[in-house]
């Protein structure tokens, strides 16, 4: 395993939907959204299928390998 690869996490559509889900239930709806380590940008996609689209959005990606996932 390369020093990269050991330090990423994928995470499925699903707990970010819950996630999402949630604080639209509880009334919060963000206009804007900042991910700090965007990699594949499932948190990203799966805000916008809840809220629809975003004012801003700012994503970061550290890891080369990842970004271009």
């Amino acid at each position: 395993m390369t020093p990269t690869a050991s330090k990423n996490h994928w995470i499925q559509n699903d707990l970010p939907r819950v996630f999402y889900e949630t604080l639209k239930q509880v009334g919060f709806t963000p206009k804007r959204l900042y991910e700090p380590s965007a990699g594949a940008g499932v948190f990203i996609t799966e805000a916008e299928k809840v809220f629809g689209s975003f004012g801003q959005v700012t994503a970061i990606e550290k890891d080369r390998l990842s970004a271009l996932v």
